[in-house]
């Protein structure tokens, strides 16, 4: 016998409701009643569902590995099988009030909303406002700051599509509110969807299944399409996701409109199990690579409707799920789903590479604030009769304005550096946030586009200031040079541009690449004038082992055109201590980087990963000899291989790298000082 207090709560979670249960039924499965308006049967197999899509996506947000590869490459595919659940909750509740009073509140809809979610993510946020205030650094906090604003108005999604695609953006797993996506496509689902729904039911009723069907065929064809010419995007908007959420609602629809369910079969059983087995088989299969939504989600999407669509309270695999266990952590699956990602991002922040035990620790803390948030916050706001409206607005609405109190000091107060005096007081002359260091490095050829009113170049894909305008002088006989490829192409033209008067006789113009899509931008490097104007071309790629079969394509192009072409290796590179660049580890480990004298230098030496090694750097060197282009190693740039020394810092003492490979403005200006027009041109 399940205690009371699960059947309750499940009860009560599982058709969002915000009033005590009325009335149960004994016999059978019991009904809730949803205030004086309906009974809706509760269907505790989903609260298992919700387990299990929680579960998975904890496993692989913690990034778990078993002899070297990931527990669940495929747990973000719990996110999928929630769409579908509240695709089917809120399908059932809005066609059931119709079906029983023959209209909708929309206002009564939305306070359910409102008390089902903002309550908790709130909650998650002053808290996560507190955490950042110590934790981060004075961008990151910044970025924090700005996610706040975008989640708490449920536009997250739009605002992480934007922000991680910026190169050199954080990895996403240091974001503590990156998880608040998905709350955002829900969000934008309900303001369209119970218009959309009331709209077809009121002139097509008859036909609501075919509205369903058709919806679910051209979400599912976008986001298949979608999915391969923009895949970030996709994975984050909802016209991608639609599908997902509107399966669930197909079988709402088709639930009420047969009053009996299936009578249990072999047939019934079996497709049930299929459902889970689709389900878990996604969190196996998938890579991290893999694009989403795309055909491998159909996995989790229709193994989740077959699971609701066909579980019966007399099978083993729904008793499963039903059991008490799989319920009272379906119960908390929200809360968990909150709380999990800012605790690890914020964990990862203080130490990059978790060990095991961190990481159980981290769950750990992620059950036991769930249980705290579900009793203290996210149960109470949800009883209509224990929290009336007009409390809950007044505490929602305090609460919001010290979130957006919050961010808007802290972005006014640009990152509040005034709260790390001792890193600054450490750091002395260096800038102790490398987001603010990488921001500078692009900061050259940003202010050159803007002062004609162009946007600011980008790593590797070139802009029209780069395809439409000319940066060289008309009216100077100097040697023009024209620098190809991606960021680390943006270090280089630094490195030249901060020495220029070493170079009276060259000008230099930048065009962006990327190495996997080369073949498609080659066409508007042919007509961009300073490609036409050009006398020497200096390729400099930071390419992957995948991409040399294009990028090697397009330099045999390059060489057939007739100008005068300079190779490139990709730049080197060193392994961080953590998450922590080497100068900054350094410095932060010893106090100082200026005793013992040059051990900063050799610890780059010791942490290079070395390129003559690697199949990129063979495979260009080798191109190179065959088309008879000069060849330039970026290791002989950096590091004296007879010394075993790797510059680290400038000769004045100024950190040389923002990151493990590329250069701070200081460095690339130090650097410089190393070229010299026979050596590279």
């Amino acid at each position: 016998m399940r205690s009371w207090w699960v059947y309750r709560e499940a009860c009560a979670d599982n058709v969002r409701s915000f009033e005590r249960p009325r009335q149960a039924l004994v016999s059978g499965s019991p009904d809730v009643f949803y205030g004086n308006l309906l009974a809706i049967s509760y269907r505790p197999e989903i609260d298992g569902l919700r387990t299990v899509a929680v579960v998975a996506v904890i496993v692989y947000h913690a990034e778990f590995e078993f002899a070297g590869r990931s527990v669940l490459p495929g747990g973000f595919f719990g996110v999928d099988v929630f769409f579908v659940i509240s695709g089917f909750l809120i399908t059932s509740l809005i066609t059931a009030e119709l079906h029983t009073t023959g209209r909708f509140s929309l206002l009564n809809f939305y306070e359910r909303r409102i008390r089902r979610l903002l309550p908790a993510l709130l909650l998650v946020m002053l808290c996560s406002c507190i955490a950042a205030w110590y934790v981060l650094l004075p961008r990151p906090l910044v970025d924090f700051s700005r996610s706040l604003v975008a989640s708490l108005f449920f536009l997250s999604n739009f605002y992480w599509d934007m922000s991680l695609q910026q190169y050199g953006a954080e990895s996403a797993q240091y974001k503590p509110l990156l998880h608040t996506w998905s709350l955002a496509v829900e969000e934008q689902y309900y303001l369209v969807f119970p218009m959309l729904l009331l709209l077809v039911n009121r002139w097509r009723h008859s036909q609501l299944q075919y509205f369903f069907i058709g919806g679910i065929l051209l979400s599912l064809l976008f986001a298949l399409w979608f999915s391969t010419v923009d895949p970030n995007t996709s994975f984050y908007m909802l016209p991608s996701r639609f599908w997902e959420l509107l399966a669930g609602g197909l079988l709402a629809s088709g639930v009420l409109q047969q009053a009996q369910k299936l009578q249990p079969t072999v047939m019934s059983r079996t497709l049930s199990a299929l459902g889970i087995f689709l389900v878990l088989l996604s969190f196996v299969i998938a890579t991290k690579d893999e694009h989403a939504p795309g055909l491998l989600t159909l996995l989790p999407v229709v193994g989740t409707a077959l699971v609701i669509r066909y579980a019966d309270a007399r099978d083993w695999l729904t008793r499963v799920l039903s059991s008490r266990l799989f319920i009272a952590i379906g119960l908390l699956s929200y809360s968990l789903y909150l709380w999990h990602f800012p605790i690890f991002a914020f964990a990862r922040n203080l130490s990059a590479h978790l060990s095991d035990s961190q990481k159980l620790l981290c769950i750990a803390l992620t059950f036991a604030l769930s249980v705290l948030g579900y009793f203290l916050v996210e149960k109470p706001c949800r009883n209509r009769a224990g929290m009336p409206t007009r409390r809950l607005l007044i505490g929602l609405v305090t609460a919001s304005l010290l979130v957006l109190s919050f961010s808007g000091y802290s972005m006014l107060k640009h990152g509040v550096r005034s709260r790390f005096a001792a890193l600054e007081a450490l750091y002395g002359i260096n800038e102790f946030d490398n987001t603010i260091l990488r921001k500078e490095s692009w900061s050259i050829l940003g202010d050159m586009a803007s002062a004609q009113g162009h946007e600011k170049s980008n790593h590797a894909y070139p802009t029209a200031f780069e395809t439409g305008v000319l940066w060289f002088s008309a009216d100077r006989q100097t040697e023009k040079v024209l620098i190809i490829g991606n960021s680390p192409s943006k270090d280089l033209f630094n490195a030249f541009v901060l020495n220029s008067a070493a170079f009276p006789d060259y000008e230099f113009a930048r065009f962006a690449m990327h190495p996997r899509d080369v073949a498609s931008q080659a066409p508007l490097l042919w007509k961009a004038p300073n490609f036409i104007n050009a006398d020497v071309v200096i390729v400099r790629f930071l390419v992957r082992e995948d991409w040399l079969g294009p990028v090697e394509q397009f330099i045999e192009q390059l060489e057939a055109t007739g100008k005068q072409i300079y190779l490139w290796s990709s730049p080197p590179a060193f392994t961080s201590m953590g998450k922590t660049p080497l100068f900054d580890w350094y410095l932060q480990e010893h106090g100082t980087v200026d005793e013992p004298e040059g051990a900063l230098d050799r610890l780059f030496f010791e942490r290079r990963l070395p390129r003559s090694a690697t199949v990129v750097d063979t495979r260009l060197r080798q191109l190179a000899q065959r088309l008879g282009i000069p060849y330039r190693d970026g290791m002989e740039l950096v590091c004296r291989l007879e010394e075993q020394t790797c510059a680290g810092m400038t000769s004045d003492g100024y950190k040389a790298y923002y990151d493990n490979i590329h250069w701070t403005l200081e460095g690339a200006r130090y650097f410089g000082t190393r070229l010299s027009a026979p050596r590279v041109l």
